[in-house]
């Protein structure tokens, strides 16, 4: 019998719920690294950042950001990915941005920044994900942006929703989180930027 992939991947929650061992969203937001703000700039990529969160009560390693149409595991700068990542500290944020230089001349220097000038060679559509240090494959975070049939192929990861590219300043704020087959999912809304507050 030849199961495919993608179908591993949709049985595997409901086989593993029958033996109780899939986390609800509320623990499922509670051990990982979480996107809570994206803000994507098509007519100007160098405007674009996301912001990451730790939710936990204990630091967190962000190691691995990825853009989908960039041929690379991980678009930290090689200085970052020698160190093993970025630590993001219990209950705080960072912002990862192509531009840290524009990013605190428009918002300030109240939150960190990463500079990650990759995000600005944004696509016509795909997806973002981020992984934390030792929190398994598993335990990434999804955004899908833009146009939707490129990143259909992730859907069963990410969700449905995919995030828009952002108009007059505002950005997608994380705001609540859902399972869907035993995947936890973030919805995004539209809203003026509210850097470093948690919104989910």
């Amino acid at each position: 019998m030849t199961i495919q992939k993608g179908k591993i991947a949709f049985f595997l929650p409901f086989v593993l719920s029958l033996f109780g061992v899939v986390r609800t969203s509320a623990q499922e937001a509670a051990d990982h690294l979480v996107i809570t703000q994206v803000f994507l700039d098509n007519t100007k990529p160098v405007n674009s950042w996301i912001q990451v969160y730790n939710p936990t009560d204990v630091p967190l390693v962000l190691e691995r950001v990825r853009l989908s149409h960039i041929r690379t595991i991980n678009i930290f700068p090689e200085a970052i990915q020698n160190q093993g990542g970025v630590q993001v500290q219990a209950g705080d944020a960072v912002v990862l941005c192509a531009s840290d230089s524009l990013f605190k001349s428009l918002y300030g220097a109240h939150i960190r920044t990463i500079n990650v000038p990759a995000l600005s060679r944004l696509a016509s559509g795909g997806f973002l994900f981020i992984s934390t240090k030792g929190a398994g494959e598993g335990k990434g975070a999804f955004v899908r942006y833009g146009e939707p049939r490129i990143s259909s192929n992730v859907s069963e990861l990410a969700g449905d929703q995919v995030v828009g590219f952002s108009k007059g300043g505002r950005s997608f704020l994380r705001k609540v989180t859902r399972t869907q087959a035993g995947i936890t999912l973030s919805d995004f809304v539209e809203a003026p930027p509210s850097l470093g507050k948690p919104n989910n």
